[in-house]
């Protein structure tokens, strides 16, 4: 401004308002004449339609910086669940590759149990348990006596058996609770001897204490010696006899054998699943 503007709004005693001073005094103004008369001038309507217009497009930019952020994150959840899924799919990979493993550890493990099984039962193959016979009870008894007992066995089934035949003999302990003699194990030097003795008990239907020259009258069984894994199947395989209702149930040479009744096919019992198809 000049000098003699200044002068001039000074004499008068003129307000002055800068350019955006003056724009925001006109606004103002504007209202109040809307507030006064209640009329709206175009201007009022524009302003009103700026105002919105510029707090949509503030709107929409601050919609779409979240959406960005969202995208962003949504990005990396995907990209950690990708690797998460990658780190899932290795692991259940590795977790089948360990299951096909231990099934096939597992069958070897089985044939192994087996093969040991047979061949603790193989190592009993020429060995007989002789339940029944009597047992002194007031004093320890010799080896000697027990090998004079086992010989009136041999006497009683009408076979000779003698100390040369025996590899061992011995008496078992006597259990706890138990109020029966405990059974006598006698292993033959030869298989053929064993195999003689038993074959003289089956044609014998009834072999008891009387046969052997003694004076009491106690019933006399000779069975097949078995490891403990077969002699639990054998256990197994009477309570089946039972509640199957069958007939027969014998063992030979280790071997279990089952037959529901006379004239129908034998059952051979290697495991207990073969009890349990039993019908």
């Amino acid at each position: 401004m000049s000098r003699t503007d200044i002068d001039t709004l000074s004499a008068e005693n003129m307000p002055w308002r800068c350019e955006p001073c003056g724009t925001t005094r006109r606004q103002s103004m504007r209202l109040e004449s809307q507030a006064t008369d209640g009329t709206l001038t175009i201007q009022d309507i524009m302003k009103v339609l700026n105002d919105i217009r510029t707090d949509q497009a503030n709107f929409v930019k601050d919609l779409n910086t979240s959406y960005e952020s969202l995208q962003e994150q949504l990005t990396a959840n995907t990209e950690a669940i990708n690797k998460q899924v990658e780190k899932v799919n290795g692991c259940m990979e590795k977790f089948e590759a360990v299951i096909e493993e231990n099934l096939i550890l597992k069958k070897k493990v089985e044939a192994l149990e087996v093969r040991l099984e047979e061949a603790e039962q193989y190592s009993r193959r020429n060995t007989i348990e002789i339940h029944g016979l009597p047992f002194p009870q007031n004093k320890t008894e010799t080896q000697e006596e027990v090998i004079e007992l086992v010989k009136k066995v041999g006497e009683g089934l009408g076979t000779n058996i003698d100390e040369s035949m025996i590899d061992a003999c011995h008496r078992l302990s006597r259990r706890p609770m138990g109020d029966r003699p405990p059974p006598v194990v006698v292993k033959f030097v030869r298989r053929i001897d064993k195999d003689r003795v038993m074959e003289k008990r089956r044609q014998k239907r009834e072999f008891s204490t009387r046969h052997m020259g003694l004076a009491m009258d106690t019933p006399v069984y000779l069975n097949e010696a078995m490891s403990p894994a077969r002699r639990r199947l054998f256990a197994l395989a009477r309570e089946a006899k039972k509640t199957n209702n069958y007939q027969f149930l014998w063992s030979r040479n280790g071997k279990i054998f089952m037959r529901k009744k006379t004239g129908d096919s034998v059952v051979l019992v290697t495991c207990q699943d073969d009890l349990n198809k039993l019908k």
